[in-house]
């Protein structure tokens, strides 16, 4: 038995002696395989089933999509050989000598045709690959009126295409059964660089239906750009205006432009017939004109939401509409120092720009014009009978001209204040003295005098309306001017001696406060009660002229407080325990995950869709501006009231509101907050472990040592303090809560 054993073995050995052996990765020659299109494809089942001479096809088919391709051009002509009646390697008679083995014959009636042999195409580029054509391509071969339904190009192993970059995909179609009702061109992680400074990636939808006899269409045909990086113009076209729900999905990109970018690019151009219009998450910069949307058709929706778009140009914007049915701008941040922020567009001055709603809100904007009306710096545009523009919740840069290049759309009322009083409006006016109010609309403006002062006389355009609190502008078509007279009370304000708090409690739980009715100088108990499942976000407390009154968190659950002069507001949040994933692009195992979760659940720090949080992503400093008013207990309207407050607290000189924020600017933002509310100590750290400390900017020094001590800071990664590094949403989720623990 042992000698039997010992022969199988010896055996087995010689066998495995006899075997080639395989290159390892560093043999001489592997370099020559890291660049190339790989062709992965899905078969349709039934063609499987039931297609002619199946075998001999299926093997002549596995024969061109199992290959490498130098080029995409390359790999784009093979697929395209499989449906030819002239250049394919299949015999299917004397009729079609030369035919591929997708061929169908187009004498075929329908009901006979077979069905169309592939599902999805995906072209996976590896490393970097040359486009190789001179002209555009087509990937997804449509002869005969197939169409595959699903095509994606897929970057993987840092994948980069460069050349003449011109691409389409004919998605959904077919004949009657094998009509596939939707397609979708997907195209991710890719970087692109065009020699002729145009990237062009478009979809087709089912445009030879009709023509063949069939009536049926593509209901939605979607092309899908994620995650990609570009160095030119992103152009793509628009050319199924059959299609009843045709959208364009442009998110999460990177478009930094290169070095001989011209004037006349825009990042990302979109031209054509189509219903829709999805441009989220992307980043600008570089560019000398930003998002350029234009539909033939008003039947549109354009939806611009969550970009960082930064360009530079006289007259020309971060953000052109056209002829949209809808347009939706929110949540950007659009810098132009030397233009207008945003163009709405015609072809001509005098004619309107068609759309039936536009909404602008949220956004931050720091440009020289807020608004272009018109095709050139004399032309004006009128908007359609019944369009809707809603312009609110933005916050705009000092100096901004509300009131040149919009040319009408804004109706400036001046503001000037006399008497001895002070007071407050909401909405306060701009740092001009005018409050805008859009063209045609109404505006409320409601008057609060400050503690000792009263109204004594309001006047419109010179009429006086008496010692009234609200006024009401109707139908704004014309500048306006309004006039508020205040007194001062001779005896001030004393005020009672005693001050019951308003109240400012979140669904979530109850609170206990006592004493109910405290004097000056008493100590407030603030005791909350959460409900099973929450717990307490945040308690603030602001006195009657909305500053921060410093709340003590203390280890038993409750908060304490000295009340001052004057009555305050409690305002406390309760939150859901943190529970299931919030987002989808930060996992349970990720590093930052229950920071990211506490930020957002406390409203510091929002999503940038409904279900991403784009962790690698920037902040700006007027972000933090506004979250670090908020941890305050202030309560910021905007970016703009944001700014003004870190400015009057020695927080920040106010500057580049829209720029990164960098590591050494998070720590001394953070520091100089701390110091302002008597939280920062007397730790400080030795930087000289730190190999790049001497990198550190003079005015970030002690923050970094106070931050590192406070371990509110620590070192990346590699060990390195990397001062001049953006620090991400995810950082700054993690930096907030460990301050938040310093500080509590």
């Amino acid at each position: 038995m042992k000698k039997r054993m010992l022969a199988m073995v010896m055996a087995l050995c010689l066998a495995l002696s006899l075997l080639p052996v395989t290159a390892g990765a560093e043999d001489e020659g592997s370099e020559q395989v890291k660049n190339y299109v790989e062709i992965r494809a899905t078969y349709n089942q039934e063609w499987i089933t039931n297609g002619r001479n199946n075998s001999e096809r299926r093997t002549l088919a596995d024969e061109t999509l199992n290959k490498h391709y130098e080029t995409l051009n390359a790999a784009s002509d093979a697929v395209a050989g499989l449906y030819s009646s002239t250049g394919g390697c299949y015999n299917l008679g004397s009729d079609f000598p030369n035919a591929g083995p997708f061929f169908y014959r187009a004498s075929d009636s329908p009901s006979d045709a077979e069905k169309s042999p592939l599902t999805a195409l995906e072209y996976i580029i590896h490393g970097e690959v040359p486009f190789g054509s001179d002209s555009w391509i087509s990937l997804g071969g449509d002869q005969q009126g197939f169409r595959i339904s699903d095509v994606k190009l897929t970057g993987a192993d840092d994948a980069k295409i460069s050349g003449t970059v011109s691409i389409s995909a004919s998605v959904a179609g077919g004949y009657e059964e094998t009509f596939v009702q939707k397609g979708c061109f997907t195209v991710s992680n890719i970087e692109f660089t065009s020699t002729t400074g145009n990237t062009s990636l478009s979809a087709n939808g089912n445009t030879n239906n009709k023509s063949q006899g069939n009536d049926k269409r593509a209901d939605e045909t979607l092309l899908v750009i994620e995650n990609c990086t570009f160095h030119n113009q992103l152009y793509s076209y628009v050319n199924d205006p059959d299609s009843e729900n045709q959208v364009k999905k442009i998110i999460n990109n990177e478009f930094v432009a290169s070095s001989d970018i011209g004037e006349g690019v825009y990042a990302f151009f979109l031209q054509g017939q189509g219903t829709g219009c999805i441009f989220q998450g992307n980043t600008i910069t570089g560019y000398k004109r930003g998002v350029n949307i234009q539909f033939e058709s008003e039947d549109g929706v354009v939806s611009i939401t969550n970009n960082t778009i930064t360009v530079s140009h006289e007259t020309r914007p971060a953000i052109q509409l056209t002829n949209a049915k809808e347009a939706i701008v929110t949540g950007n941040t659009l810098t132009n120092e030397t233009g207008p922020a945003i163009w709405f567009y015609n072809n001509g001055s005098g004619t309107e720009y068609h759309a039936e709603e536009t909404t602008i809100t949220d956004n931050a904007i720091d440009a020289k014009y807020l608004f272009q009306n018109g095709n050139s710096e004399d032309a004006t545009v009128t908007f359609g009978e019944g369009h809707k523009l809603t312009f609110s919740g933005n916050s705009l840069s000092e100096n901004m001209d509300l009131y040149t290049f919009d040319r009408g759309i804004f109706i400036p009322i001046t503001v000037t204040f006399i008497g001895s009083g002070t007071g407050t409006l909401d909405p306060a006016p701009l740092n001009d003295g005018t409050i805008p109010v859009v063209n045609g609309e109404s505006q409320t403006i409601i008057i609060q005098p400050t503690a000792g002062s009263y109204i004594s006389d309001v006047s419109v355009n010179g009429v006086s309306q008496g010692a009234v609190n609200t006024v009401t502008f109707t139908n704004v078509t014309s500048e306006q001017t309004l006039s508020i007279t205040f007194g001062r009370n001779s005896t001030g304000d004393s005020g009672p001696a005693t001050y019951s708090p308003t109240l400012d409690v979140s669904d979530g739980g109850t609170i206990r406060v006592s004493p109910r009715t405290p004097e000056a100088g008493d100590t407030v108990t603030i005791t909350p009660d959460p409900d099973s499942g929450y717990m307490v976000g945040g308690v603030t407390v602001t006195d009657r002229d909305g500053d921060a009154v410093r709340v003590t968190a203390n280890r038993d659950g409750t908060y304490t407080f000295t009340q001052p002069r004057g009555r305050v507001t409690i305002a406390v949040t309760f939150v859901r325990e943190t529970g299931e994933t919030t987002f989808s692009d930060v996992p349970e195992t990720y590093w930052a995950y229950d920071e990211i979760q506490w930020a957002y659940e406390n409203g510091y720090v929002n999503g940038t869709s409904a279900s991403t949080f784009a962790p690698g992503a920037s902040i700006s400093r007027q972000q933090v501006w506004m979250i670090l008013a908020r941890l305050s207990g202030a309560d910021p309207a905007n970016m703009a009231e944001a700014r003004t407050w870190a400015m009057e607290n020695g927080i920040s000189d106010g500057t580049t509101p829209g720029n990164a924020v960098t590591r050494q600017q998070l720590v001394a933002l953070l520091y100089r907050y701390a110091t302002m509310m008597g939280y920062a100590n007397d730790a400080r750290a030795d930087l000289s472990s730190f190999p790049d400390a001497d990198s550190v900017a003079a005015y970030a020094v002690e923050p970094f040592q106070w931050s590192v001590a406070n371990n509110i800071v620590a070192g990346t990664s590699d060990g390195t303090l990397n001062p001049t590094g953006t620090a991400t949403r995810a950082q700054f989720a993690v930096i907030l809560y460990r301050f938040w623990e310093q500080i509590g």
